[in-house]
């Protein structure tokens, strides 16, 4: 459980990536912000399918919807988790995730339901995430390589959004047997 701060920053460098607004993006909303503190912080200023590159000044301090969306969900998922971890257990589970590189365990239902819910959001957001650049790539026709960066785009949102189905049916199976 030391390592969900971790996690929470991660969702917030997703929202803050996904923040950058472009009129050929996925979702074509956006909210103006102000205060260019704010925006400095909230949006990320670079051109969000180059990276490297500033966006354009007319698409600056521009919120989109769906970084907004990341954020709201982030936010919501963050205070969950915390109500969760500070009220009494809901029961007693055993759950463990443990691959090569990770081994994270829950000894109850709440921690339980932190951890499935964590990474089934992370997976979601970087699905959501690879499908947005996708989009971009696919509508910004001047830009080079767009045909790998559309490929690649497809398939890393397949593979998150597969993870994210089977993480969201393990969570399931796993509360069932409770």
């Amino acid at each position: 459980m030391r390592s969900l701060p971790l996690l929470y920053l991660v969702f917030l460098l997703i929202a803050r990536g996904n923040a950058a607004y472009d009129p050929n993006q996925l979702v074509k909303g956006f909210l103006v912000i102000r205060n260019p503190i704010a925006a400095r912080i909230l949006i990320d200023q670079s051109d969000p399918l180059a990276g490297k590159r500033k966006n354009k000044k007319t698409n600056r301090n521009k919120l989109s919807l769906l970084g907004l969306g990341a954020y709201v969900l982030s936010a919501i998922t963050m205070l969950v988790h915390g109500i969760l971890l500070l009220t009494e257990p809901l029961g007693e589970a055993s759950y463990t995730i443990d691959t090569r590189l990770i081994h994270l365990q829950a000894g109850n239902l709440n921690e339980a339901i932190v951890l499935t819910s964590g990474f089934t959001l992370l997976l979601l957001m970087g699905a959501i995430s690879f499908l947005n650049m996708t989009v971009l790539a696919i509508r910004r026709p001047k830009v080079s390589g767009r045909k790998l960066n559309a490929a690649l785009g497809v398939l890393l949102s397949l593979l998150f959004l597969i993870g994210a189905v089977l993480s969201g049916i393990k969570m399931i199976g796993f509360l069932q047997q409770i």
